[in-house]
């Protein structure tokens, strides 16, 4: 009997002894607590039973979950999503000018160099004889020989071809006599576009053109060749011609450029059929010759 004493003792003292770790949890107090919208606020009812500890713990025990739209940056602040992006540079923006004939004529042309292929080419003529091409450099007489008639005639038809550009073409003037120097078209010696304003400045320089003087065609030509057109259009007599060391230099510096030279022969009487420097300018650079009879010319008309 003292066995199943001892026995019985044993098994109550293990039964009411506590889970392992049960120690360290304080114990609480179980209730039933109900959850009421009123017009004061949220009310848990059976929440006055409790102590304000234990309704701390009713209200936390299970917080609302965090909306995970919280974390995201607030893009409302940009009108436009690319907004927030880096900017890059365009590729290629450099080397692509502005195809406008007002952003061209705003540059104001070329300086010079190597024929241009600039827009559609034109076919420009003086004297019914003809170039195409898109930049064009009237190199015309203004000698003593040229006074009266014929250079009033040289100025009209001038005018009426650069009126036959567009204004993606280009053009400049250059009246020669010993010397020979380009008009200063929108504020520069150079070739510029043929835009409308360009070409009433042009037509107004005109006015102040007379014909005096000797003729240095070497120096007029070398010129004309170093603004880089692709037509010239060479307007001068054939008296006192030119001399082979000129035309080999002339060939020289125009096996750079490669210009085509149209010739226009102003002479006394009725055309020969004489080869001189001015049908071997033409010939050789695969421009056209023509010829104007200038006593037939009467106030710049043929």
């Amino acid at each position: 009997m003292v066995v199943h004493a001892v026995m019985v003792v044993l098994l109550l003292f293990w039964v009411s002894r506590p889970p392992q770790g049960a120690a360290d949890e304080p114990s609480r107090d179980v209730g039933i607590v109900l959850k009421r919208a009123t017009s004061d606020g949220v009310k848990f009812e059976g929440e006055e039973d409790l102590p304000a500890d234990k309704t701390a713990d009713v209200n936390t025990s299970n917080p609302t979950p965090a909306d995970p739209s919280d974390a995201l940056p607030d893009l409302a602040q940009h009108s436009n999503a690319a907004d927030a992006l880096p900017t890059l540079p365009a590729i290629g923006s450099e080397a692509q000018p502005s195809s406008s004939a007002a952003s061209m004529a705003q540059a104001g042309g070329t300086t010079g160099g190597a024929p241009g292929e600039l827009g559609e080419s034109a076919t420009a003529s003086v004297f019914g004889v003809e170039g195409t091409g898109t930049r064009f450099v009237y190199l015309f007489d203004r000698s003593a020989s040229m006074n009266g008639a014929p250079l009033s005639a040289a100025k009209q038809e001038f005018v009426e071809s650069i009126a036959s550009l567009d204004e993606v073409h280009q053009f400049q003037i250059i009246f020669f006599n010993t010397g020979a120097q380009p008009f200063t078209i929108d504020g520069r010696q150079r070739i510029a576009f043929a835009t409308e304003q360009n070409k009433r400045m042009a037509n107004r320089l005109l006015g102040g053109v007379t014909a005096y003087g000797g003729t240095d065609r070497l120096l007029a030509l070398e010129n004309a060749i170093r603004l880089g057109p692709d037509v010239i259009f060479f307007l001068t007599d054939a008296d006192d011609p030119m001399s082979a060391a000129d035309l080999a230099k002339v060939a020289a510096l125009n096996r750079r450029y490669n210009a085509t030279i149209c010739t226009i022969e102003f002479g006394r009487g009725p055309r020969h059929g004489r080869q001189n420097f001015l049908r071997q300018l033409a010939t050789s650079t695969g421009g056209q010759y023509g010829y104007v009879n200038t006593n037939v010319l009467r106030g710049g008309q043929r």
